[in-house]
Order: structure tokens, then sequence, then C-alpha cells
């Protein structure tokens, strides 16, 4: 079995190699989702968890002081709580999700419609909404951003939140995240 291993890595550098490939496949693993939020619209990877999607783009799903004190994805704080318009996945709520959001502040009937951004993935184009409160767990939406000198969405470590950067972690913030992981962090 080694020995066709070394073959095959051999024959791979001194010929051309044709493989047939699924391209149903390889196009859904390859294709960007869009995701609207506060204004702004980011391109990202089919997959991608919420979360890391929005910090990556310089935007952040948690309000006011919860840029600092979150649970950085674990689910068990529910700053991230945004209501999402789309498709992610999973279609229904977690087990964190299902805890989280059931104890206050968190409550029904507000409490149906938000989901935690750390908790899904994004599986089509999505609209979010973030409401007002620490926990993003009142009733008034935040207002759209103000606009960015350059590319939409922003560069990362700008003030999503309204100021200070959405990243006070650095990379530390994606610890938790192994797909959003730097493949030198790997």
């Amino acid at each position: 079995m080694l020995r066709s291993a070394q073959t095959y890595s051999k024959l791979s550098r001194t010929h051309s190699v044709r493989v047939k490939c699924d391209t149903t496949t390889s196009i859904a693993q390859a294709d960007n989702v869009k995701i609207a939020f506060r204004g702004r619209e980011i391109e990202v990877p089919r997959g991608s968890k919420l979360r890391t999607a929005l910090l990556r783009a310089g935007l952040t799903p948690h309000s006011e002081g919860a840029v600092y004190i979150n649970c950085r994805g674990i689910g068990s704080c529910g700053t991230c709580a945004v209501e999402i318009q789309g498709e992610v996945q999973p279609a229904s709520w977690t087990t964190a999700e299902q805890l989280r959001l059931n104890i206050p502040p968190h409550s029904a009937p507000g409490n149906q419609r938000l989901r935690l951004a750390c908790q899904v993935a994004c599986a089509g184009d999505l609209r979010l909404t973030k409401y007002d409160k620490f926990w993003g767990e009142g009733d008034t939406p935040l207002p759209d951003l103000p606009p960015t000198a350059g590319a939409a969405g922003g560069a990362a470590g700008e003030g999503g939140a309204g100021g200070a950067g959405v990243t006070p972690l650095g990379e530390l913030e994606f610890v938790l995240d192994r797909e959003a992981q730097r493949p030198e962090q790997r």
C-alpha cells in the first residue's frame, strides 16, 4: 500500500493526471453565501460558523460590552443571539440554544425568533437582525452601522459594535471554532 502511494506521488509530479470529480459536491463546497447585517453585506464560504464569519469581517453579533465579555463560542452566554432569515445548519435549536435561550434574560415569546450565532453554520444567504439590550433580548432592532471608507463589510478590527475592535483577543476569539483556525495553527 505504501509503495503504491509513493508511485502515485512520483507520477503526479511528472505527468498531468486527470481526475473525475463530482461537480455538485465541489461547487457546493466552494461557493459563498451573502450575509446582510446592520446595513452591511459580506460574502463568506458556505458552511462558515456565523459568529466567526461576522468577526472575521470586522462585524460582531455581540452588543455593548459583550464584545469583551462573552463565552467565545461555547453557547453559554447568549450574547450573540440574533434573528436569522435564511438557511442555517442545524435548522433547529442546538442543545446549547435550548438551554441558554430559555434562561433569563431570554424568555418566551421573544426568544423563539433568536438563534445563537456561535451555534449555527451559514447554509444559504442570510439576513440578520440584532436586537437591543446586553444579550440582544430587547424588542428594538439595532440601527445600521455607519458607512465605512473602503470595501463593503469593513475590515477586521473595525467597530462593528460601534467602537472598539470586534476581536479584542485576536486569534483566541476563534479557538473553539476549529474550522476557523488558520492552517498554521492546526
